[in-house]
């Protein structure tokens, strides 16, 4: 089981029959975007709980994602560059939180340092393995987040971040 992620306009999806409905954001394809985890071009990925959790603690983007969630010990809020709190954009499973520029800057932020590490990793090992191709989903999910959140802030009235 996983996650499904989305990164767009907020709209609500409905299931009247249910008497339901949730947040959620739709689904764009563009062929400029970046190769996602789920090997697509869309602003939707699924990755598993662990693999997801994995990532962003290793990438430092643990609080941007958790801060405020049922169950974790971190803070009910993450702070950006600018000092404005937020809280974790997956704090609730389901939910939809807002997108801003501090989000961005945080993904950017920790593509680059991952990026710059990654290289010194990547030169080190084609030392003893030049032929070395590494299929780096690390960075693919840093790559999707950067770019599908600089398109929601530059293309939506409502930028959010879903998870269902």
């Amino acid at each position: 089981m996983g996650y499904n992620l989305g990164i767009g306009e907020f709209t609500v999806e409905t299931y009247p029959e249910d008497r339901r409905c949730r947040p959620s954001v739709g689904t764009i394809e563009l062929s400029e975007a970046p190769l996602n985890s789920s090997d697509n071009r869309t602003n939707w990925c699924w990755p598993n709980y662990l693999t997801w959790h994995h990532f962003c603690n290793t990438v430092g983007l643990a609080e941007v994602f958790y801060c405020g969630a049922r169950g974790s010990d971190l803070p009910s809020e993450w702070f950006d560059s600018d000092g404005v709190p937020h809280p974790g954009l997956l704090r609730e499973h389901a939910g939809c939180e807002p997108l801003t520029e501090g989000h961005y800057e945080a993904f950017v932020a920790a593509r680059d340092c991952y990026h710059r590490q990654s290289q010194e990793q990547n030169d080190a090992l084609k030392k003893d393995w030049p032929d070395l191709i590494r299929n780096d989903y690390q960075a693919k999910r840093l790559d999707w987040l950067v770019f599908w959140t600089r398109w929601a802030l530059d293309n939506c009235k409502y930028p959010s971040f879903a998870n269902s």
